[in-house]
């Protein structure tokens, strides 16, 4: 093989690497926006009078020793994803709740495959 096709052949494993991680990503994000959409139906957290807390959801932040020896929580991505096209909103306390009307329009639905 010579120098050049050796090069090429490097640049097309570490394209295809860079493409596989994005696309695992992406499909640990859907699958964690599909859970924090099933948390707030679960607790009925889907208006302001029964807005809910993070921590009552599952969702605070972990501490330090229960990020230890455990895989990445996409969570907190997804979290941030529907508060940015105001699926998931806050109320003057703090509390959180999840639009129906507002994921129903969103694109996220689609990107998640939510039902």
């Amino acid at each position: 093989m010579g120098g050049a096709t050796t090069i090429l052949l490097l640049i097309v494993i570490v394209v295809a690497a860079f493409a596989l991680v994005v696309y695992i990503q992406g499909f640990l994000v859907r699958k964690a926006m599909r859970n924090v959409v099933a948390r707030f139906r679960a607790k009925g957290a889907l208006s302001p009078e029964k807005a809910t807390s993070l921590y009552e959801l599952g969702l605070g932040p972990a501490d330090f020793m229960h990020r230890i020896g455990r895989t990445r929580d996409y969570k907190p991505q997804a979290m941030r994803l529907l508060s940015q096209k105001n699926v998931v909103r806050a109320t003057e306390d703090g509390r959180v709740y999840l639009s129906e009307d507002e994921l129903r329009e969103s694109p996220l639905k689609k990107f998640a495959r939510i039902e």
